[in-house]
């Protein structure tokens, strides 16, 4: 469960996951059935979402329905306890892969429970692969407003595992003032002071979304995710 300890100099998170007095948040990496039943999966034009045994370690595996395109489905964990409080710290990861980076929409990382997050998402923080680029994007939104946009974070390559990571540092005394750094692959790609983030009333979690590019199998796997915050 030390997974935090992944995460390289310089990206979010080096003390233990565990270290409970100190902060608070969930870790699944799906190797059960169970890490899979605390998400809530919302289908997408009959798309599907549970954990696979056919790759190392176990993933939630997310398919569409392989004929369609824009088929796959929405999940996030049923627990939405993260604020951005003054003086706190929230720290998000997840590795990933997808079938074929130019063929998919792929959004990962901390937002409200939503069950149609592209039909519509109001608040959160994200990385964001686009059907027809393999380039990753890294995006913010707070009051259904855009507050961040920031293109080429990345290049993505298909059925590569690659991770991201979102750390947010508030500001102790400025409500939705903060620092944001995202991460990929360990690499800082973001590292903006933001004084418009998602108000200390809005309730997080971890979460995404897959939909197919294209009328043919497609999967994206998420090998874990996990969300923290300092108490």
């Amino acid at each position: 469960m030390n997974a935090w300890n992944e995460f390289s100099t310089g990206g979010p998170g080096s003390s233990s996951w565990m270290n409970a007095p100190e902060w608070f948040g969930f870790f699944y990496d799906f190797t059960t059935d169970e890490d899979a039943t605390a998400c809530v999966i919302s289908a997408i034009a009959s798309g599907t979402a549970a954990t696979s045994d056919a790759v190392d370690g176990g993933a939630l595996r997310i398919a569409n329905n392989a004929s369609d395109e824009n088929s796959g489905a929405n999940f996030h964990v049923d627990a939405a306890g993260f604020t951005l409080a003054a003086g706190k710290v929230i720290e998000f990861k997840a590795r990933l892969r997808t079938t074929t980076a130019t063929a998919a929409d792929v959004w990962i990382g901390i937002f409200p429970i939503d069950t149609d997050l592209i039909g519509g998402v109001t608040d959160g923080l994200w990385f964001q692969l686009t059907d027809a680029s393999a380039s990753l994007a890294f995006n913010g939104y707070a009051g259904s407003a855009s507050i961040l946009s920031e293109t080429g974070c990345a290049t993505i390559s298909d059925l590569t595992w690659f991770t991201v990571g979102i750390k947010i540092t508030m500001d102790a005394s400025t409500a939705a003032k903060g620092l944001v750094q995202a991460f990929v692959n360990g690499e800082e790609v973001v590292h903006v002071l933001k004084t418009n983030l998602p108000a200390s009333t809005v309730f997080l979690t971890g979460g995404g979304t897959f939909l197919s590019g294209a009328a043919a199998a497609q999967v994206c796997d998420v090998d874990y995710v996990g969300i923290r915050k300092t108490r």
